[in-house]
């Protein structure tokens, strides 16, 4: 299962595999287990966070 390949804990794996309670609770379920530090450090994807604040503009200096 691709859950149990980002080493999530196995009974966190399990819940979601058999959420019985429709996609908004597994929804709820993924956000809790997806944390940064998994999509970030070790998927690679950028900071959102990070991202923003690297582009943004302080308009209170002007």
């Amino acid at each position: 299962m691709m859950l149990s390949a980002l080493r999530l804990p196995e009974r966190k794996v399990y819940e979601m595999a058999n959420c019985w309670a429709g996609v908004w609770r597994a929804e709820t379920m993924l956000n809790a287990a997806l944390t940064k530090k998994i999509l970030v450090d070790r998927l690679g994807y950028p900071s959102m966070a990070a991202h923003y604040l690297e582009v943004s503009v302080n308009y209170s200096t002007a």
